[in-house]
């Protein structure tokens, strides 16, 4: 589900604007008003997308490894076991950051081997970090 609506545009002459400003080409508070635009787009395009991951994806430090991976890429959410053996993950960010995180998903740490990664509309869900949950 996406955040919002609601997104400005922001192109390349913009952001070449805004490295551009203290040259004198765009005035200061012109910049400023930019680079506030360009986070509130990257706000309103954040969705929340649900995973399951199938395989030998428990007791070798699946859900470390998808912490820091959701870290570096900027996601935030959670992961935790499921008493089934998968390990579901629940991801909040921009659509270039879940198809990475998906990616790392479906490569998994050393020691795992993923069979399947299901993918699928969440609630949005609002988190400050990405963090390890419970575990079922």
């Amino acid at each position: 589900m996406v955040a919002s609506t609601v997104c400005c545009t922001v192109d390349a002459f913009s952001l070449l604007a805004i490295q551009r400003c203290d040259e004198g080409e765009t005035r200061p508070e012109h910049a400023g008003a930019l680079r506030q635009s360009h986070s509130v787009c990257l706000m309103s395009n954040l969705q929340t997308r649900r995973y399951v991951v199938a395989g030998r994806v428990q007791g070798v430090g699946f859900r470390w490894f998808v912490e820091r991976e959701a870290a570096q890429i900027g996601i935030t959410g959670w992961v935790r076991n499921c008493q089934n053996g998968d390990v579901e993950v629940m991801a909040t960010g921009n659509r270039q950051q879940l198809r990475s995180l998906r990616e790392k998903l479906q490569q998994g740490p050393r020691a795992s081997r993923v069979d399947q990664v299901s993918e699928s509309d969440a609630p949005f869900l609002e988190a400050q970090s990405f963090r390890i949950e419970g575990v079922w």
